[in-house]
Order: structure tokens, then sequence, then C-alpha cells
């Protein structure tokens, strides 16, 4: 299975939505098999995003890195990694505004990540 960037929009709330495992009376776990090959799809996408990103970031390829960490802001990555090199790039290039969009957005991620768990 191919899942591309596209079709991964709004990325937590897919993962949210569609990952329910129900206890059943006894206690036991019941996984949807379907459900969970396809969250797997999408965190070995979106971890291999992240690789690229530090790849690129060893070769000083800032651009493409930032690119790359840019993506997975905007569509509210569960890792502070990505958030923690942007700051960190666009703190060292002055560019303050960016800094501080990227601060907000994980602020906004990570608090709706702690209230849904």
């Amino acid at each position: 299975m191919n899942v591309s960037f596209d079709d991964l929009t709004n990325y937590m709330g897919v993962l949210d939505k569609m990952y329910h495992p129900i206890e059943t009376k006894d206690g036991c776990i019941v996984v949807n098999k379907k459900e969970e090959k396809i969250r797997l799809e999408i965190r070995k996408y979106f971890d291999g995003l992240v690789h690229c990103g530090k790849e690129a970031d060893s070769k000083f390829d800032y651009k493409t890195a930032s690119n790359i960490y840019e993506r997975l802001v905007a569509e509210r990555y569960y890792d502070s990694f990505p958030y923690d090199r942007l700051i960190t790039l666009y703190f060292n290039y002055k560019m303050y505004e960016d800094e501080v969009r990227v601060i907000t957005s994980a602020i906004e991620t990570f608090q709706l990540l702690n209230s849904e768990y």
C-alpha cells in the first residue's frame, strides 16, 4: 500500500478517528487489522520524512530540510524534533517571525495531544 502525502491531510485527526481499539467485556483488546495497517503506513511515511529532513540537515542543505520540517509541522506531527529543528534554524538565520510561528504551532499541537490523551 502506498500512501501519498496529499492523502494524509489532518494527520493527527486521521489517526485519532480511525484507530479506536475496543475493549470487550472480558478485558480483551480488539484492533481492526486494516486500520492498524493504514496507521503503520502513515507512521512509516512520516518517519521517512523525518529521516530525509535529518539527512538534508547533515549535508547542510537547510532549505530542503526546513521544507520537509515545515510539511511535518503543517500536519501537526506528533514528535518534537521537526519543531525544535525549525526553531533553531529560524533563530540562527534571524527569521524571528517564522520562529515564533513554529513555537506557537508546537504549543498548539502538543496541547491538543495532551488534552486527547
